[in-house]
């Protein structure tokens, strides 16, 4: 929290979310923020997106698509015009800051456990509590519509595989891809990169 715990307004946010299941193993839900950003009170900053799921047996399809926009976030408060003075979300220092971005994700997922793997190492893959995911993600962003020719879109393609020996730890192993990435110089480049992580609960 980055705010101290302090707000820097006095106003209110309204959020909210509804969600509707047409059959047993799917959703779809809306979901929004609105509120003032500014110590003023007088630009508000608005928050739109719908997610989805639907599980059918080990197979699950989720998304998420996000729409925000900022009011008047490319004028300062004193009336100056706002630039970005850093490389930011692959749009180059000196451009104005966004007010409206976008993004969204689509991601399947396939939980497996073999009996093979069970019966090379029963301790380690238990059928009861154990499993394995594989994944493909699909995701894109755009951190400042007002631009033009693409600039501030960033795209990324993942395949991942996650353990679980037990429903409160995981490891996971990340292949990612990015078509539309950007350099330390605001350059678009292909990036690529290999994650490994553990997470646990307690």
């Amino acid at each position: 929290d980055i705010s101290g715990g302090f707000d820097n307004n006095n106003g209110k946010a309204i959020v909210g979310r509804v969600a509707f299941s047409p059959f047993l193993g799917a959703e779809i839900g809306a979901s929004g923020h609105y509120g003032a950003y500014d110590p003023f009170g007088q630009r508000n900053l608005s928050i739109w997106a719908i997610d989805w799921t639907l599980v059918r047996g080990p197979f699950e399809l989720i998304g998420e698509s996000i729409w925000t926009h900022a009011q008047n976030n490319a004028v300062n408060l004193n009336g100056t015009p706002c630039t970005n003075a850093t490389s930011i979300g692959g749009i180059a220092p000196g451009h104005f800051c966004p007010e409206d971005m976008q993004g969204y994700y689509i991601q399947g997922n396939y939980h497996f456990l073999p009996q093979w793997m069970t019966n090379l190492a029963p301790s380690f893959f238990r059928p009861e509590i154990s499993t394995l995911t594989t994944m493909l993600r699909w995701e894109q962003v755009n951190t400042n519509l007002q631009m033009s020719g693409g600039l501030g879109q960033l795209q990324r393609l993942t395949w991942g595989l996650n353990y679980r020996p037990t429903e409160d730890t995981v490891f996971k192993l990340d292949l990612q891809y990015s078509p539309e990435a950007v350099d330390r110089n605001g350059q678009r480049i292909h990036d690529r990169a290999f994650l490994l992580s553990a997470a646990t609960y307690f």
